[in-house]
């Protein structure tokens, strides 16, 4: 029941207490790249900056219904696997691919200023597509990337008191606590059922920012 704006605020300290905890991880599993995650993550921090002043200026209702477009992008991301299809395999982080990856970051912070849905695949399809790492490497790299370019977003948020602090720790105990279980569950049943209940999750709630299922909700209200 937040407005949207408030909804898109709220939940960045969650995605950071999530990504702090996933940088712990692969730190000690060994994986890290401090560098090249802080040089992309600075240029990406000065999109975060501008994208984040767009989601102040826009209405609840152009939010919902650009939100919804994205679901359907990702859904078709996600059934398409653009990064298995067309990764190319140890390619170097040159002087060329470097730049590259620089001007896709300004634009994904600004994206993900805006809107974090979905930021997550685009970061991973540039890391695979244009510097050819594989996707243990590119995760790593685009939680350590999400964690700073965030922070400026949740600092231009709570200037303009649109975090509800209350529901924002809260998230973070639940995102927490569904990522260590997602994580065994994943193990456990395999990678299909997962893209299986994301699919199914995208399909949903885009209906239902387009104003699908509103005689089932109005049982409720």
């Amino acid at each position: 029941g937040l407005p949207s704006v408030v909804a898109n605020a709220t939940v960045r300290l969650s995605i950071v207490i999530q990504n702090i905890s996933a940088i712990t991880g692969f730190y000690r599993k060994g994986v890290s790249y401090p560098k090249f995650s802080l040089y992309l993550g600075l240029i990406a921090s000065v999109g975060s900056i501008i994208g984040t002043k767009m989601a102040l200026d826009i209405s609840g209702s152009m939010f919902n219904h650009i939100l919804a477009v994205v679901m359907v992008v990702i859904l078709v991301l996600i059934l398409w696997n653009p990064v298995r299809r067309y990764r190319k395999e140890g390619v170097p982080v040159g002087r060329r691919p470097l730049i590259l990856s620089g001007i896709c970051f300004f634009f994904l912070g600004i994206y993900g200023g805006f809107m974090h849905a979905g930021i997550g695949f685009l970061i991973i399809a540039v890391l695979s597509i244009v510097n050819g790492f594989d996707l243990v490497k590119s995760n790593c790299i685009k939680v350590t990337v999400a964690l700073i370019f965030n922070i400026p977003a949740i600092y231009i948020f709570a200037m303009e008191g649109k975090i509800n602090w209350a529901f924002a720790l809260f998230l973070s105990l639940g995102t927490a606590s569904g990522a260590w279980v997602g994580s065994h569950w994943s193990v456990n049943n395999g990678e299909i059922w997962i893209r299986r209940l994301l699919i199914t999750a995208v399909i949903v709630f885009s209906i239902k920012l387009l104003g699908g299922f509103n005689w089932l909700f109005q049982m409720f209200y």
